[in-house]
């Protein structure tokens, strides 16, 4: 999860730098591709949720907030 939360952070600065560029096509494009690899990433983090949730291991929580317990 840390490993994804970084790629997500990485994504997130991409983006805020491609914001800065002049608009345009290629400035589009950028922020087309950044997009589509923040869904890459909410995708894997949806996978290792649900492996998880597979194991009946709880789910790490985010910033300020504590654990998810799974029951099922």
């Amino acid at each position: 999860m840390a490993r994804l939360k970084e790629l997500e952070e990485m994504a997130a600065n991409l983006q805020a730098t491609a914001r800065k560029l002049p608009p345009g096509p290629e400035r589009h494009g950028l922020l087309k591709e950044i997009g589509r690899f923040r869904a890459r990433i909410t995708g894997l983090q949806g996978a290792d949720l649900r492996g998880l949730k597979a194991k009946g291991r709880p789910i790490p929580a985010t910033e300020g907030e504590g654990e998810i317990a799974l029951h099922g």
